[in-house]
C-alpha cells in the first residue's frame, strides 16, 4: 500500500502491484491484509550495486535507500500473520 508519507490511513491506496480481486475462482475480494510496501526506507547492501547507480535519487544517507514492491511488505505481513497465529493458539 501507498501511505503517502501520513500517519493517517485515510489517504492509503492500494498499489498498482498489489494483488487485489476479486479472485476468478471464489470471487473473494482482496486483499485480505496490507501494508506499507512504497517507498520504504531499507538498508543498503554495498555502495557498488547498480541500484544506486540507477536511483541516486533513493539513497537516503549512506547506508540507506528507499525501494518499492511486494518484497518490502512481505516482513511486515509475515509479522502481522504470526501475531495472528499465535492469538489462535491462545
Amino acid at each position: 500500500m501507498k501511505t503517502r508519507g501520513t500517519a493517517s490511513r485515510a489517504d492509503d491506496q492500494i498499489t498498482s502491484y498489489s494483488s487485489k480481486g476479486p479472485t476468478l475462482l471464489d470471487h473473494v475480494v482482496k486483499p485480505d491484509i496490507v501494508a506499507p510496501g512504497n517507498r520504504v526506507v531499507s538498508a543498503k547492501l554495498n555502495r557498488d550495486s547498480p541500484m544506486e547507480s540507477q536511483y541516486p535519487q533513493n539513497e537516503v544517507h549512506d547506508h540507506y535507500f528507499i525501494l518499492s514492491g511486494t518484497s518490502m511488505a512481505a516482513p511486515m505481513v509475515s509479522g502481522a500473520v504470526a501475531l495472528m497465529l499465535q492469538k489462535d493458539l491462545h
